[in-house]
């Protein structure tokens, strides 16, 4: 009679797989209550915010300033810097990328009541029933309103913008 050990199957591998697939469904599952948390109504910009902004903006009467913003289209991609000088309401000069100088026709929309606008757009596109959900947050000034960064993203998709004003600065308020 043959006395042959046989040797005992390793089943450490599974062990490894089941920690990875554990791993792997946690992470999954932070990611989705993130990315929940992140386009709740409650943290999204509304309207109302927007308008109160603009009110304060205009509150404010800064009719003279300098401001320096960027536009980062997506995600990767290359962002454009804006000089915008403003005298008197009216958008005197738009420097892109501290070298091309705007055409007359595109100055108005680089002006903070511009920027107000086209944050206005996006929530009036985002707010129809037809429309992708999306991550929308916009931080603008306590004290007279002017914009300091907006985001905007479409969830599950490459569509993102962001607007960051770099630098204020109001020349005189009336």
């Amino acid at each position: 009679m043959s006395t042959e050990q046989v040797p005992a199957k390793n089943r450490n591998w599974i062990w490894y797989f089941l920690g990875i697939a554990l791993v792997a469904v946690v992470l999954l599952t932070w990611l989705a209550l993130f990315i929940q948390q992140q386009i709740a109504p409650d943290r999204q910009l509304k309207p109302e915010e927007l308008r109160s902004a603009r009110k304060r903006w205009e509150a404010s009467k800064i009719k003279d300033y300098q401001m320096v913003y960027t536009v980062i289209p997506a995600a990767g991609a290359k962002k454009d810097q804006f000089f915008v000088d403003v005298r008197g309401g009216k958008v005197r000069e738009v420097v892109m990328n501290g070298k091309e100088r705007l055409p007359e026709e595109q100055l108005e929309f680089h002006s903070m009541e511009g920027l107000f606008n086209d944050i206005d757009l996006f929530l009036y596109r985002d707010g129809r029933p037809d429309s992708p959900p999306t991550f929308c947050r916009g931080y603008f000034d306590s004290s007279d309103g002017h914009l300091l960064q907006f985001v905007r993203r479409v969830v599950g998709g490459t569509e993102r913008v962001e607007i960051k004003v770099e630098e204020f600065k109001p020349k005189k308020i009336v």
